[in-house]
This record gives structure tokens, sequence and C-alpha cells, in this order.
């Protein structure tokens, strides 16, 4: 047995354990359930963390006043890049299998391809951004537009509490459903956690 399915399986049991507690302690003590879970339904809003990650950040006159610098690192990452894709190219005995060896081969050869046009492409930008870096500017302003995604979190950003309603409406059939299910998973889990 692999070592990721035995550290799940392990992860499962203790899960399970938990679970089992809590189905147990809803079917003999709801009431105590509900008051730790309204103790710990504790809303943390991370509107200050990631608005500090989504305001915008200049870097562009340090970019062009460098220009030379910034150019150079970008061809030499390039350049490092592709020549050590090159000696991977057809040789993946150090990468994992992904179902066949044939699958596996072709998807990594497309991954190579694609990092080495990505390289090149990027090759070119680096020399333009060295030697004239006033050609960059129209296409970095055309590239440079803000896509505001806050009218697609805000559904995620409301607080639901149906799920929450449920249980509490029928706490000793939930406790028991919970228990069963964890047992069940405990049951099969068991003999990879005391072998």
């Amino acid at each position: 047995m692999s070592y990721v399915l035995e550290v799940l399986l392990v992860t499962a049991f203790g899960f399970s354990l938990v679970t089992f507690v809590v189905g147990l302690m809803m079917f003999v003590v709801p009431d105590k359930v509900h008051a730790l879970a309204a103790r710990l339904d504790v809303s943390i809003s991370t509107d200050e963390f990631f608005g500090k990650l989504d305001s915008t950040k200049y870097i562009d006159r340090y970019v062009y006043k460098y220009h030379y610098i910034f150019g150079l690192f970008i061809v030499v990452g390039a350049v490092y890049t592709i020549f050590m894709l090159a000696p991977i190219q057809g040789e993946y005995r150090t990468l994992p299998e992904i179902i066949n060896p044939i699958i596996s081969n072709w998807l990594y050869d497309a991954l190579v391809l694609i990092l080495f046009l990505f390289c090149s492409f990027v090759i070119l930008i680096g020399f333009v951004l060295f030697f004239r870096p006033s050609a960059m500017k129209a296409f970095e302003a055309k590239m440079n537009t803000w896509k505001e995604t806050s009218h697609l979190t805000t559904p995620l950003d409301k607080q639901r509490y149906l799920e929450q309603q449920k249980p509490l409406k029928y706490p000793k059939l939930y406790g028991f459903i919970v228990a069963s299910g964890s047992l069940f998973i405990l049951w099969q889990t068991s003999t990879v956690v005391f072998n």
C-alpha cells in the first residue's frame, strides 16, 4: 500500500473518531451540542487581509528606470529554464507516472513544449525591455487592465444557516446517522491503523 493512501486512511480514521463522538453527543445530549455550536459559530472577516492583496501596486517606474537589469534578469531566467528543459526532453524517469507510461510521456512532452514556447516569448519580452523599453509601454497598457471580481464573490460572502438548522430540528436522528456512518468508516479503516 502506498504511503499517501496509508496517511489518508489514518486521517479518515481520526476524523471518523471525532465525528463519532459528535454524533453520539448529538444523540445523547443535543442541547449541549447546540450550545457548543452556537459558541463556536464565529465569523472572521477577511476583508482587511484581501483588501491589501487587491490594492493596486505600481512598479512600472522601477521596471522602466532599471530596464537593463530587469530585461537581463528575464532573459537569463528564460534561457536557464530552456537549458534545464532540454535534457529531460523524452527522459521522464524521475517524474511520476500518470495513468500509464504512454500517456505520461505524451503529457510531459506537451508540458515541455508549452514551457519552451512560453520561455521563447519571455526571451523576446526580455530583449525588448532591455534594448527598447518604450516599445513595451503600449503592450503593457493594453495588458494592464483590472478585472473586477467582487460581484462574483458577493454570493459567497453571505451567511447561510440552512445546513445548521436542519440538524437542530431532529438532533437525535442526525446524531444517529453521523455516529453510524462514523462507525462504518472506523471499521473500514481500522485494519490500516492497527496493523
